[in-house]
């Protein structure tokens, strides 16, 4: 039931507001202007601040918690990741230091990060990897279910997501660069913003990271706050959990200025791929599409077949200005195998070139009983 509380005894001071309780969900905060907030009492003070009256809000202290389910090679493991260095490890003057725990007790957020067993706590502490044959949510080939903490989810999204997409290799000056056919930045901004940005009230739930065989799809319990619309991203940054959100911006795997939509599409534009796809109902979901034709390639090797040219022609045949670069991308090898086949393809009078490099564009030469027509393609 939503039960309309009267701000005036809470904000005396304001008249831009009307609160709504929603019991164990929290607050949802509608101002004057139409604007809404959904404040979570979960892991955050946030409520307590908005409304000045902390016995509305249930506290996000956990009375279960107890110093003993606090782990300090967790403790260190953030150290590290935030390049922190220490001497001794004090559990509740960190915590207390990082604001997840007040007065000796500890937040959720602190469970979520440095307990032993979080799941014991928290329940719902849990993301789920799959991967599937096909592109149909049918036939499950590998599957990973974490039940940790916040950061080893993170890392171990990462590992999955490397074991089941393409790579090929470059080499740069002296180092040998490892480049997924989905940028591998795109993807950490969309597990950090799984993690994030996920309702953590909502029992019985997992993030979700599926790996198919034309997308791959990352999904977290809580849709957009209310009043946010997915245009508003861009632009607008409204963290659900503030001391998750902090925790991560100190370990450098997100920007403070809640800039991770942008960088995502920026990255997937830069690499010539289509823009993550972004839907918000109950579950908020970032869907990136693998490169079509993509193609496994063993380290160090070269591709020649038959099976190559044809995937070639196939993306040339999408778009007439496709590059050598995007080709690359596209088949995941290098530049240098794509250049190969093409020379192969224009030796074969599969394949000709109109115009300068630069400035031209491909015409795919399609054979006819009648004899040889040449397919102008289209955009």
């Amino acid at each position: 039931m939503l039960h309309i509380i009267d701000h005036s005894k809470i904000l005396p001071s304001s008249d831009r507001v009307i609160i709504f309780w929603l019991g164990g969900a929290g607050f949802l905060i509608k101002y004057s202007d139409g604007f809404v907030i959904c404040v979570d009492p979960y892991l955050s003070d946030s409520a307590e601040r908005l409304c000045g009256f902390k016995r509305l809000c249930p506290a996000p202290i956990n009375k279960d918690a107890t110093w003993e389910d606090i782990d300090k090679d967790k403790i260190r493991a953030f150290f590290k990741e935030a390049k922190v260095g220490y001497s001794k490890i004090e559990a509740k003057s960190v915590l207390g230091s990082l604001n997840l725990s007040k007065k000796d007790e500890i937040k959720n957020a602190g469970i979520l990060f440095f307990a032993k067993d979080p799941r014991k706590l928290i329940s719902q502490c849990q993301m789920t990897m799959v991967a599937f044959k096909g592109k149909e949510r049918i036939h499950i080939y590998d599957r990973k279910e974490i039940q940790d903490d916040l950061l080893a989810q993170f890392n171990e999204a990462e590992l999955f997501l490397k074991k089941h997409l393409n790579v090929r290799s470059e080499i740069k000056g002296m180092k040998r660069e490892d480049i997924y056919e989905i940028p591998l930045e795109a993807l950490r901004e969309g597990v950090a913003n799984a993690i994030i940005h996920r309702d953590y009230c909502m029992r019985g739930t997992s993030i979700m990271v599926e790996v198919h065989e034309d997308r791959v799809v990352i999904s977290n319990p809580g849709g957009l706050l209310e009043g946010l619309s997915l245009r508003s991203l861009l632009n607008v940054s409204v963290r659900r959990n503030e001391l998750i959100a902090d925790m991560f911006a100190r370990m450098e795997k997100v920007e403070r200025m809640g800039t991770g939509i942008r960088r995502m599409r920026d990255a997937m534009k830069t690499s010539g791929l289509a823009l993550p796809k972004i839907e918000s109902n109950l579950f908020f979901t970032i869907t990136f599409m693998r490169p079509l034709y993509s193609l496994k390639e063993s380290a160090g090797s070269e591709i020649g077949s038959e099976k190559s040219s044809e995937k070639i022609l196939s993306a040339i045949e999408s778009d007439r200005n496709m590059s050598a670069s995007k080709l690359a991308v596209i088949l995941g090898i290098s530049r240098r195998a794509i250049e190969k086949q093409i020379a192969k393809l224009k030796s074969e009078g599969k394949l000709k070139r109109v115009g300068s490099a630069k400035g031209g564009y491909w015409e795919i030469m399609a054979k006819k009983k009648t004899g040889v027509a040449t397919q102008k393609l289209s955009m």
